[in-house]
């Protein structure tokens, strides 16, 4: 799903560093759900909301955002594409 969602990124015309950013901060939520036995298509809001805490040791506010951001696009591909309800 996410190599699908990088893809349409590049093809929609993303530079390559905001590709990359994606894939850093998508993956990072990726490994944070599998930290908790979950997939991504099992995510919830709620998993987001404790994903902030794990961000905002490492980011600041402006980052943080831009993460945030990252990872709400990334799931409007997913339902937009019909990966998830």
């Amino acid at each position: 799903m996410i190599r699908e969602y990088l893809k349409s990124l590049e093809e929609r015309g993303f530079s390559i560093s905001m590709t990359e950013h994606s894939q850093n901060y998508v993956g990072r939520f990726k490994s944070f759900l599998a930290w908790k036995n979950k997939t991504l298509r099992e995510a919830t809001p709620e998993d987001v909301e404790g994903f902030i805490p794990e961000l905002q040791r490492t980011l600041c506010p402006k980052t943080l955002g831009l993460a945030l951001t990252m990872i709400r696009r990334f799931f409007e591909y997913l339902r937009r594409e019909g990966k998830i309800l």
